[in-house]
């Protein structure tokens, strides 16, 4: 397992766990800083076995879900996004138009007004 890789471990009712209880999540940020313009491109990659479609939505697209295209060679959702250089934006994936996640390898993670946490992609040089 690398370091792109999270386990999120569910426990049973008897607090064991076993293999059928581990998913494996895959995130990754990835940055483009240009010399020449004032944004940064930004590529946003999401893998869950269980999940047949992601969408990102943050401040940069005002919430609005913006569908991820699957990679089946890779097994992974990606989409890029070109942002402002110097901020930081708030945002989350949608997996299966029902479920919210953030991102493991986000920059940080900031309270939201639902009681819960925001990924955050910062594009400070």
């Amino acid at each position: 397992m690398n370091a792109r890789h999270e386990i999120v471990m569910l426990k049973q009712d008897n607090n064991q766990l076993d293999d059928t209880n581990l998913i494996m999540e895959n995130t990754m940020l990835t940055k483009k800083f240009f010399k020449t313009k004032d944004e940064v491109e930004v590529t946003f990659e999401f893998s869950r076995e269980d999940v047949t479609s992601v969408a990102l939505a943050g401040e940069f697209n005002d919430w609005q879900p913006l569908a991820m295209k699957f990679n089946k060679k890779e097994k992974v959702f990606r989409t890029k996004v070109r942002l402002p250089k110097g901020g930081e934006f708030q945002f989350k994936y949608l997996l299966n138009e029902d479920e919210w996640e953030n991102d493991y390898q986000a920059d940080k993670y900031i309270p939201n007004i639902a009681g819960t946490e925001d990924s955050v992609v910062s594009t400070h040089a």
